[in-house]
Parts: C-alpha cells; sequence; structure tokens
C-alpha cells in the first residue's frame, strides 16, 4: 500500500504557517509533518529568534539537521524523500503541530 502524501500548511502555534506536507503520521494526538529544507531553515530560524532553540547545522554530506535546544541536547534530524525530493521532519516527534486544513 502506497503512503499518502498530503501537501499542507502547518503550525504550532496557530499564527505561523509552514507549508510541508503529512504522510499521516501522529505524535501524541499531533500531526508530525515534513518540510523542504528552505521552509525547514525558516522554521528553524523562527525558533531560534522565539527562543524555543538555541542553534542548529546542517552536514552537507549526510543531509542531516541537527538541532540544540535549551539543555544543550542535540536532535539529528535525518533526511527522507517525499515525491524524490529531500525533507526533514522538523519537531515531528515532539513539537505540537497542527494541520491548517484540518
Amino acid at each position: 500500500m502506497k503512503t499518502q502524501i498530503k501537501e499542507s500548511e502547518f503550525s504550532c502555534d496557530g499564527e505561523n504557517y509552514y507549508k510541508g506536507f503529512s504522510l499521516g503520521e501522529k505524535w501524541n494526538g499531533f500531526e508530525v509533518p515534513y518540510f523542504r529544507y528552505d521552509e525547514a531553515v525558516k522554521i528553524l530560524e523562527d525558533s531560534k529568534k522565539n527562543e524555543l532553540i538555541n542553534s542548529y547545522s546542517f552536514n552537507l554530506t549526510t543531509k542531516k539537521f541537527t538541532v540544540i535546544d535549551d539543555y544543550q541536547t542535540p536532535e539529528i534530524i535525518p533526511m527522507i524523500y517525499i515525491d524524490n525530493k529531500y525533507a526533514w521532519s522538523i519537531g515531528g516527534f515532539g513539537w505540537s503541530w497542527e494541520d491548517k486544513n484540518s
């Protein structure tokens, strides 16, 4: 059975929405969205500006983001393919993402 890919906009605060994709996954009842690189960077920059994270980096070789939180705990975010293009689940299994169209 092929995974259903749904394009939508996602938010953690009901104000800032980011374009991404849902594969139908849930974490504690919240969406687990995936984002293309540019949108992922925008989310991480906004999160840094709002002091939700301390820093982040991207490894060009492994195509993984590393996000550092207030406790200096690194979270490694691996890349997946959606429609033959790279995507990352920023905060997917820990943030309270909601789908604008649900």
